[in-house]
């Protein structure tokens, strides 16, 4: 017992100690592991009226933060797209393609049909803050003839039900008879 002396109790007590604050910081708990949150393995649908994406909100109605400056048709017409669209991120590649022509701007669903052979899947989480028109913004393959508009999206890559990926990007569409539309957007 003389080996195990005062300092010898304070070392064994400093070690207890450390242990137990790294216990505290970290959460941890006995058979209990972290998720890893780009790892999801849930197909659930992205949500554009209740995102938690950087730079975008959490408000119930996604329309109070459209700029008053924007048509409230308008604005329900391009939360009806990302709606319906977001609805296939993480499904099948086939279910996505078909809301993509779906939605495509009068004149351009060919071109989305032209489009190499997609092999996943996207999602979009709007800054509904920055939704504006874009009267300069004339795509090449539309006939349509409302309103541009363009929105900064945390866009989601899916392969199969995982989240693989995040990018940014603007979304440029357009309302067309009442309806938002898209331009040929290629995924592979």
């Amino acid at each position: 017992m003389a080996a195990d002396g005062p300092g010898r109790r304070r070392a064994r007590g400093g070690l207890t100690g450390a242990a137990l604050v790294c216990l505290a910081l970290t959460g941890c708990t006995s058979g209990t592991a972290l998720p890893d949150p780009t790892l999801d393995s849930s197909p659930a649908p992205i949500s554009t009226s209740g995102s938690d994406a950087p730079g975008t909100s959490t408000a119930a109605d996604p329309l109070a933060l459209v700029p008053s400056a924007v048509p409230t048709a308008d604005a329900r017409a391009v939360l009806d797209l990302f709606d319906e669209f977001n609805t296939t991120a993480g499904g099948t590649v086939t279910d996505q393609q078909k809301a993509l022509v779906g939605r495509m701007a009068t004149g351009s669903a060919q071109a989305q049909r032209d489009c190499p052979p997609a092999s996943v899947t996207v999602g979009f989480r709007p800054v509904w803050q920055e939704l504006q028109a874009d009267p300069e913004y004339a795509p090449p393959t539309s006939t349509a003839t409302g309103t541009a508009y363009r929105i900064p999206a945390l866009v989601e890559i899916y392969s199969g039900i995982r989240r693989v990926g995040t990018d940014l990007t603007m979304v440029h569409l357009q309302i067309d008879q009442g309806r938002a539309v898209t331009f040929p957007l290629c995924l592979s």
